[in-house]
Formats: structure tokens, sequence, C-alpha cells
């Protein structure tokens, strides 16, 4: 019988002293950041209602914590509250630092 070892990568990240195990690739990271962050981009023209706002985070951090794994946005906040803006700047910030990896990958690769 035949058999084969195939290199198997374990992405993680460091946030605030903490390893998490990425769950998506940093490609994917950046896209579907990008593509829920452009959904967003109505509320700078008109204040969202108290609902869009909920939804609008509650979507933010279920994306983090499709990323990080579930219960990462609370471990990062320490159990606080997370506020729109806040899970916004999460999600922009990991979704940058995805994307400039991905670069360094593809360079390393070259």
């Amino acid at each position: 019988m035949r058999a084969l070892t195939l290199r198997v990568e374990h992405p993680q990240i460091t946030i605030n002293g903490q390893a998490y195990d990425l769950r998506l690739s940093d490609m994917e990271i950046y896209t579907r950041a990008q593509a829920l962050l452009e959904r967003f981009t109505h509320l700078d023209n008109t204040p969202p209602t108290p609902d869009t706002a909920l939804t609008a985070t509650r979507e933010t951090i279920r994306l983090i914590e499709e990323i990080l794994g579930s219960g990462a946005a609370l471990q990062i906040s320490e159990g606080h509250p997370i506020r729109f803006s806040l899970a916004v700047e999460w999600l922009s910030t990991i979704a940058a630092e995805a994307a400039a990896h991905y670069v360094d990958t593809v360079l390393e690769d070259a």
C-alpha cells in the first residue's frame, strides 16, 4: 500500500498574551472581514437603529469567533460588553494582520 505524509499547518495568533488557533486561512479571514465591513458602510451615513446596531455587533463578534474559536471575544474583552466600534476595530486589526501574514508567506514561498 502506498503511503503519504502531508505537511499540516497549525496557524495561531497571540492576542493580548493569549494564543488562539486560527480556524480560517489568512485569505479567508481577510475576504470575509472585508465583505462584512463593506455591508456596514451604510452605517456611516445614517445613525443605526438599536436593532441594526445590535445585529451588526453580533455579526462582527460571530465572525471573530469563527476565526478564533467559540468564546474568544468574551475572553479578549475579559467579560466586558463589546461595543460595535470595538468589535469592528478588533476584526479590522485581525484582518489586516492576516493580509500582512499572507503576503509574507507568499514572499517566503517564492
